[in-house]
């Protein structure tokens, strides 16, 4: 019965199931669904994989360095886009925001954030990764990513087209860094700064944003899937992502393309024997 539990694809649904259960009904209690999906990958991870935290996400050397580079790039991409938009006259602001409102709603997109990302990144992908297949771990995770976000009625084709190179995006930065921290950071930056603070997202009620301003278009929604996509391209080819082993203890990596340090970030260039 065990072995049977244990087997990927028995592991990748309790797992997800788990993972769900905790973030609504932590959600619910107290809103603190953040807490609830990050104790369900401890649940899943330490007390029933029996594996240390490092090696289900929750990397702790060069966390920082993960932290500020996923907030800067989801930044980016939001702030382009949106830059792009006014450029060519289809985001215009009408005004600004006097309450406190759009704070909820970075918090909100914070629990959003961290929930899918211990869900898709966390469970799914890590479960696929494991078997040695980091291609399959990075589309199945994407593809599962864009379903989820297909059951909300008010989602678009366009929209969907987001949700795939953002899920490739997320998920190429966790297997290249095997950390949640960066996927994490990532999704939230765009999340926060998209509803909160630029006004956009109408599906999600999360009240209104800091400025006032129209809803997304379907050129902010394919603008932003080619930006995602010129990052999950540059994931892939990050040597962390292209040596992905079967099982991260060791967390070693290298091989022809050098050696990268603790963060996933940085590669050395290989010795080339010379004095």
């Amino acid at each position: 019965m065990y072995r049977a539990l244990m087997h990927p694809v028995a592991r990748a649904i309790w797992g997800s199931i788990l993972v769900t259960i905790l973030y609504l009904v932590a959600q619910s209690a107290a809103g603190a669904g953040a807490v609830g999906a990050l104790a369900g990958l401890v649940i899943i991870g330490s007390a029933i994989e029996r594996k240390a935290p490092s090696q289900y996400g929750l990397v702790w050397r060069g966390a920082g360095v993960h932290l500020v580079v996923g907030l800067g790039l989801g930044a980016a991409v939001i702030c382009t886009t949106i830059a792009l938009l006014w450029v060519t006259g289809l985001y215009k602001a009408t005004g600004f925001e006097t309450t406190p409102a759009p704070l909820l709603g970075i918090l909100l997109y914070l629990q959003i954030a961290v929930g899918e990302e211990a869900l898709f990144r966390g469970v799914i992908t890590r479960v696929i990764l494991e078997q040695g297949r980091p291609y399959v771990a990075l589309v199945a995770g994407a593809v599962l990513f864009v379903f989820y976000h297909g059951l909300n009625p008010l989602v678009d084709p366009a929209f969907s087209s987001l949700a795939l190179t953002a899920g490739m995006a997320f998920g190429a930065a966790y297997i290249a860094t095997r950390s949640l921290w960066l996927p994490i950071t990532m999704h939230w930056a765009f999340d926060g700064l998209a509803g909160p603070v630029f006004g956009t997202r109408p599906w999600i009620e999360v009240g209104p944003g800091f400025i006032h301003s129209t809803s997304m278009t379907v050129f902010e929604h394919v603008a932003a899937a080619v930006l995602f996509a010129i990052i999950a391209v540059i994931f892939v080819r990050r040597p962390g992502f292209q040596k992905a082993a079967p099982h991260w203890s060791s967390g070693q990596r290298g091989g022809s393309h050098g050696e990268q340090d603790h963060t996933g970030l940085i590669t050395k260039a290989p010795p080339d024997g010379r004095d």
